[in-house]
């Protein structure tokens, strides 16, 4: 089978035809050159689990792009260039260890040979590729771990290997190879403290970052739906409907059944979330009571999403009556404000 070859001047075209009236941000078109560049074949036949990654953030930033999102748009971008230069530091990595092998392989062959022979010269010449090698290897644990954000996450023990590092390339660079060679292992073995202690922190704010992408589609989503209002907390996606109730009746108003009919059907787009639907008053009665009709307007909408297609299981319902305000009771337009269903996506537990 041929691979395609992606010569500068197709991929110059192709950057030329992607510029129009909504043209490319500059990072978008740099990482599209890369995705089809001279590491594309090594990545798709040595990592192509990096690959489908990278590729699925670009097609993401491509529809935050159609969708006019440059926010997005960048997020994914950057997303996708970060997973691809991890492949290609993978990719440096496993070279230099293919160069380290064969280098000890020669310096064990060459120290029965060339010692019995008095060729120490030579000998040590092959001794200083292998410690060159392991220097080498230090710098890609370091990067390695600098990927996943250590800096952040991890900075004394990414600063420790760092100083070790520095280290290693002056023993080297004075032709202490010996020495260079045990510093640089050194090195490589802080840098791996350092990955595995920064490696926690990034995949939950991986997944944090995920979450809170998809929280944002659904808020545009939602932002269709009249008297519709969202917003982001530590818990989750908060979707706050108004005027579904009239007086402090508990069956739906006939005009906003629409609404919850569109709803329905944003829930179901995004079936990993759990939805908590809260009702609330104001504060205008008996707290008991107030309490009962905001626990029979979550269910009422509960059962209404469910005959819309919205799986049971996924849906949990509490009251809150007039205990949580968003705005001043004492007015009018605070108290409409305060009447309302809200629909929260619940953020996935760690």
């Amino acid at each position: 089978m041929s691979l395609l070859k992606f010569t500068p001047a197709l991929i110059a075209s192709a950057l030329m035809i992607a510029c129009g009236s909504n043209p490319k941000p500059a990072e978008l078109q740099d990482f599209e050159a890369k995705r089809v560049g001279e590491y594309a074949p090594k990545i798709a036949e040595n990592y192509p689990a990096l690959q489908k990654e990278f590729d699925g953030y670009y097609k993401e930033a491509l529809k935050a792009h159609d969708d006019d999102n440059k926010n997005m748009t960048l997020y994914f971008t950057d997303l996708a260039d970060t997973t691809f230069r991890t492949a290609v530091s993978l990719l440096n990595q496993k070279d230099f260890q293919a160069r380290k092998a064969s280098a000890e392989e020669r310096t064990n062959q060459a120290g029965v040979v060339l010692e019995k022979a008095g060729q120490r010269k030579e000998f040590a010449s092959l001794k200083g590729q292998v410690a060159e090698v392991k220097v080498k290897d230090a710098e890609l644990a370091i990067l390695k771990a600098k990927s996943i954000n250590a800096a952040e996450y991890a900075p004394e023990q990414l600063a420790q290997a760092e100083a070790t590092f520095e280290k290693a390339k002056a023993a080297f660079a004075a032709g202490d190879t010996a020495e260079a060679q045990k510093i640089a292992e050194t090195a490589i073995a802080q840098a791996d403290v350092a990955l595995k202690t920064a490696q926690p922190a990034y995949d939950k704010q991986a997944k944090i970052n995920a979450v809170d992408a998809q929280y944002k589609k659904i808020m545009a989503d939602a932002a269709r739906i009249p008297s519709v209002t969202s917003r982001i907390e530590q818990r989750g996606l908060f979707i706050s409907m108004r005027d579904l109730f009239q007086g402090q009746k508990t069956t739906v108003r006939g005009d906003k059944m629409v609404a919850i009919m569109e709803m329905a059907k944003i829930i179901n787009n995004y079936p990993d979330f759990k939805i908590l639907i809260e009702g609330h008053t104001d504060n205008k009665g008996k707290a008991a009571k107030l309490m009962e009709i905001s626990e029979n307007r979550a269910q009422t909408v509960a059962s209404t999403l469910g005959k819309e297609g919205v799986a049971v299981a996924r849906i949990s319902t509490a009251g809150k009556g007039g205990t949580e305000p968003i705005d001043d009771n004492s007015k009018k337009a605070g108290r409409e404000k305060n009447q309302r269903v809200e629909i929260i996506f619940l953020r996935p537990a760690d």
